[in-house]
């Protein structure tokens, strides 16, 4: 069984606060031994999520959150291991929210048609009105996302920006600037956090600023990791003012150059990353203990910018493909440490 659903069915089981709870963690991790890239596939390398074509999805039906659960584990792994030590009460709505943003995060990379593309997002904003009417249709995600409004009356103007965001971003090749980047970050990443934060009963104004820049921070990370993935599909998303004052062409992306100039436009694009996810940190102390554990995600993006920088920035080096086998200890570590 694979080493993610084991932990579901443990943090069902387990009080992930004790110390038997972190031995029990560390012998279900060992027993599975580490997977590599190669064995479970390209995941978390994009800018969004994106379906993935595996023997997983051939399989008998399931319920909702089992389907909700399944999707954002092998779409979103990060954030899936982030909300399995979410507490219990606030893990379904998590996961459900997850799920709503990776299927409309994958629709640009599931058709390269526009107009195909604003009508699937158009099922999904019309679903979203029918859900907080009580009538969400017949479809897994829909059928878990309306169980959680009904249950934590989460915000529709929240969940309606992820899929505004979206559409916004349809047919564009690369954002203009920087602070273009940070807008999409808030729209798409931040609202995820509002939204959990909502899951966990928490309304803090330090919660919601602490939210806001690890999404900016997300959002840029994000950016910066599926520039490979996007170079081979010969796009380029990286901000054209930066790229412009270093002198970078689409070319150089695309052709995967590794000059001082390509890592120049990484660097300064990790850099504000970096700062807004300090920024984050600062607020911690300010924000109640029950909501730090939505900020777990933060863990991963610290972990990609520290191998960033080890290798010169040089995003096109083979060692950032690989998968973070130690994540899942160190955001366990960070939840039992109470550090976020």
């Amino acid at each position: 069984m694979a080493l993610a659903v084991r932990l579901c069915e443990t943090l069902k089981q387990v009080d992930f606060m004790s110390v038997s709870g972190a031995s029990h963690l560390t012998r279900i991790y060992r027993t599975e031994g580490r997977r590599s890239l190669a064995t479970e596939g390209k995941r978390n390398h994009t800018t969004e999520g994106k379906r993935s074509h595996t023997t997983d999805n051939i399989r008998s039906p399931v319920n909702s959150s089992q389907y909700c659960l399944d999707l954002v584990r092998r779409s979103d792994y990060e954030n899936f291991m982030a909300t399995l030590l979410l507490p219990q009460q606030a893990r379904a709505t998590a996961i459900a929210i997850r799920a709503f943003n990776v299927e409309v995060a994958q629709i640009q990379d599931l058709t390269s048609e526009i107009l195909m593309a604003k009508m699937r997002l158009q099922f999904w904003r019309e679903t979203l009105d029918d859900i907080y009417k009580d009538k969400a249709p017949k479809q897994p995600v829909a059928m878990a996302l309306q169980k959680a409004v009904q249950a934590q009356k989460l915000s529709k103007r929240w969940l309606r920006s992820l899929i505004d965001s979206r559409e916004d971003h349809l047919g564009k090749k690369q954002f203009p600037t920087l602070e273009a980047v940070e807008d999409y970050g808030e729209k798409s990443n931040s609202v995820l956090y509002y939204l959990v934060l909502q899951g966990l009963g928490v309304e803090n104004v330090h919660a919601d600023h602490a939210a806001s820049h690890l999404g900016k921070a997300e959002g840029l990370v994000r950016l910066v990791r599926g520039v490979p993935h996007h170079a081979t599909r010969k796009n380029v998303f990286l901000p054209r003012d930066v790229m412009i004052k270093h002198g970078v062409s689409q070319e150089n992306i695309i052709r995967g150059s590794q000059d001082q100039k390509v890592k120049d436009v990484i660097f300064d694009t990790a850099s504000l990353a970096h700062q807004h996810l300090e920024h984050a940190r600062s607020f911690i102390q300010d924000v109640p203990k029950e909501a730090r554990v939505a900020l777990l995600p933060a863990a991963a993006l610290s972990d990609y910018l520290t191998a960033l920088q080890s290798i010169h920035f040089d995003v096109f080096h083979s060692s950032l493909q690989l998968r973070n086998n130690k994540l899942p200890f160190r955001m366990l570590w960070n939840k039992l440490c109470k550090k976020y």
